[in-house]
């Protein structure tokens, strides 16, 4: 028997690379969710090393893939992560923990090149991965809004969780009062019989 037909019994197709990467373009960019899984230094058909994290994104509940391929990503979620309060985490990210990764500027280099420039914001979870269901709507439906990686509508939002809100574009914004006044009290409540001052 020849070697090509050996090796013909035990072969196997590589796996394909099915990605659903979340694509960082423009400053303001971000996605935050919770992380369904992580990848590490595995081989890709163009690089022999590569690291990549899937997301379970909170504006739609789908899973999106982030390569980590920038020093300052690496720095973020691999290498030196940090927690709240600007703790060390001592371990990279992990499936489980929620994550904020924000593009925040794109800086011009030499030879027409750039380098995009990120904030990383990372809450440590349980070490368990959140449950995935893709999305299936009915044909002629409208998709219903699910609550993000199975939490109650009511839980805040990552974004919320870590403080950064987005800048609303056109938002009406709220009249504050002049410096050294003060602030608008709300209309006072009336009474309950009995309240108030006791006559004697």
């Amino acid at each position: 028997m020849s070697i090509a037909q050996t090796l013909a019994q035990h072969a196997i197709q590589p796996e394909v690379g099915e990605y659903n990467t979340f694509k960082f373009v423009q400053p303001g960019d971000q996605i935050a969710g919770v992380i369904e899984s992580v990848r590490w230094d595995f081989k890709t058909q163009f690089e022999a090393s590569a690291d990549l994290i899937a997301i379970i994104d909170e504006t739609d509940g789908i899973k999106k893939d982030v390569w980590v391929s920038t020093i300052q990503l690496k720095n973020g979620l691999k290498l030196q992560p940090v927690g709240p309060g600007g703790q060390p985490l001592g371990r990279p990210v992990q499936a489980g923990d929620q994550v904020l990764i924000r593009l925040d500027s794109i800086t011009p280099l030499e030879g027409g090149k750039s380098m995009k420039n990120y904030s990383v914001g990372i809450l440590p979870g349980n070490g368990q991965p959140p449950v995935y269901t893709p999305p299936s709507p009915q044909a002629g439906a409208p998709v219903a809004s699910q609550p993000a990686y199975g939490q109650a509508p009511a839980q805040p939002s990552v974004t919320a969780q870590m403080g950064y809100t987005a800048p609303q574009t056109g938002a009406p914004v709220a009249s504050q009062p002049a410096y050294g006044q003060l602030p608008a009290q709300p209309p006072a409540q009336p009474g309950m019989p009995g309240d108030g001052a006791i006559p004697f």
